[in-house]
């Protein structure tokens, strides 16, 4: 297991706009950084990300509007919805040695460390760091329900067996463990959006790796191996050492509207998402849809073609 990083967002998007702290208007500002009580988290982009809405926050990645909404809320209100969607457990699949990962809460913290939650690591853990771990077999299970609405699935290995004539003595199919009920119906709605951005929009971090015919949405993310000091913040990542470099991980579904695939990748020390593990991610689901929704396939190759003149156009109007 792992740091998820900004792959966690999209849970704590979920959070503050199920706890009320947010909704789909509401705007944050960010100067690149954020100050709680005598330290100073700062933003991946050092200029900020300017007046950010969820949907922009998501599609940018910015760590401000995720941090100033998770100041508003408690640990244990992420921990709730983190662990509703299936983080922080074994998924149950049929492998040796699963991590259980690691979805921390005040009490926990309490019996490991004897000492109390700190409001500061509330902001950390809310952009999937700190204490926070996860699998990324566990980032696919929880992003398959964002597609699907909140129905958590079991994964699993083999799909059929057979016997030694050829006769099909056992299948196997994807086992509902439970559904993740909402209270607001609009919640999952703008947390797709934001996700379909991040590949489909120009301004998306992933948008130079979308694929075609695949309409994938999804979320990449920077899993920090060591915590940086002030003035090397901004570092760039490949003048690391390798072993100081951060992992670079992608997390994402297809397609969007008619969800067949959730996928998860992570490059260790790949220091990006965007350009480590997106293109691993592309090329699963690329095949997958290729090779089992060819129909599919085809007509969001059409798709890929008004979308690509849509933000064309949006691009060149006046400001």
């Amino acid at each position: 297991h792992f740091s998820p990083g900004s792959t966690f967002k999209a849970i704590t998007g979920i959070a503050a706009f199920e706890e009320g702290i947010i909704d789909e208007n509401t705007e944050v500002f960010c100067n690149g950084s954020y100050r709680l009580g005598r330290k100073v988290y700062h933003c991946w982009k050092k200029e900020g990300h300017g007046s950010t809405t969820l949907v922009k926050a998501i599609r940018e990645s910015c760590n401000v509007y995720f941090q100033k909404a998770a100041n508003r809320m408690d640990i244990d209100d992420i921990s709730k919805y983190a662990k509703a969607f299936g983080l922080g457990a074994r998924t149950g699949i049929s492998l040796p040695r699963e991590a259980s990962g690691l979805i921390p809460t005040k009490e926990w913290k309490k019996k490991r460390f004897g000492v109390e939650w700190q409001a500061g690591e509330t902001l950390s853990c809310a952009i999937g760091q700190s204490y926070v771990l996860s699998s990324t077999l566990q980032l696919a299970q929880a992003y398959g329900a964002i597609a699907n609405g909140g129905k958590i699935y079991r994964p699993y290995v083999v799909k059929d067996i057979y016997s030694p004539d050829g006769e099909l003595a056992k299948t196997f199919t994807p086992e509902l463990l439970g559904q993740v009920k909402l209270k607001n119906q609009k919640t999952l709605k703008f947390i797709r959006e934001g996700l379909y951005q991040v590949v489909n929009n120009p301004k998306g971090t992933a948008f130079y790796r979308r694929g075609q015919g695949i309409q994938m949405a999804g979320k990449t993310g920077t899993s920090q191996v060591r915590s940086a000091s002030a003035d090397k913040v901004y570092q760039k990542c490949e003048n690391m050492d390798f072993d100081s470099r951060h992992h670079g991980l992608f997390v994402g579904f297809a397609p969007y509207d008619r969800p067949k695939i959730a996928a998860a990748a992570i490059v260790e020390h790949g220091c990006h998402g965007s350009s480590a593990a997106t293109p691993v991610v592309e090329a699963v689901v690329t095949q997958y849809m290729k090779k089992y929704h060819p129909q599919m396939y085809l007509e969001n190759l059409e798709k890929d073609k008004t979308v690509r003149e849509k933000w064309i156009q949006s691009m060149r109007a006046p400001v």
